[in-house]
């Protein structure tokens, strides 16, 4: 049996050759447009059907070979926008930084005709606290680690441990 490919660890290219011609027309269209009935359609599976369509693009958007190719198009993308981690960490903080920065809240005065500080402040704290919740996410500060411990005993084991006779339950 052959070993399974790992189509994320594989480059741009790479994914490129595995790709149907209308695998990448699909994902073109779909990564347009956000719509995957429709993209399916422009790429040729089942132009007329909108229903077959709509399971041809659910069936492609969870293969792990489009899933790939399309975060390695958003790789290639962000690096030539310049983005990476860190400068989207930077942008993070400076968004965080001006919105928790409190600023005069502003009244029109009708007797001078002028926007003027009414004596209150306000910040953004919505705005804040997203902010840091995507940084927090960048670092992966919000990932918990569950373990269970299961154990498997008999019904009889288990109704005597609920009388009190076998120990806990």
């Amino acid at each position: 049996m052959a070993a399974e490919l790992n189509y994320y660890e594989m480059t741009i290219a790479e994914l490129e050759g595995r790709l149907k011609p209308r695998e990448r027309a699909f994902v073109e269209f779909y990564d347009e447009c956000g719509n995957g009935t429709l993209a399916a359609q422009r790429a040729g599976y089942s132009p007329d059907n909108c229903n077959s369509a709509a399971v041809a693009a659910s069936r492609l958007l969870r293969s792990d070979k489009i899933i790939a190719y399309r975060r390695a198009r958003a790789r290639e993308l962000y690096e030539r926008l310049g983005l990476s981690k860190e400068t989207l960490a930077l942008n993070l903080d400076e968004v965080r930084r001006r919105a928790m920065a409190a600023e005069p809240h502003m009244g029109y005065n009708s007797e001078t005709k002028e926007w003027e500080p009414d004596g209150t402040w306000v910040y953004d704290g919505r705005t804040a606290a997203r902010a840091l919740e995507l940084m927090g996410n960048l670092i992966g500060a919000y990932e918990t680690k569950v373990t269970a411990d299961v154990t498997t005993r008999s019904v009889e084991d288990y109704l005597a441990a609920i009388d009190g006779e076998g120990g806990d339950a």
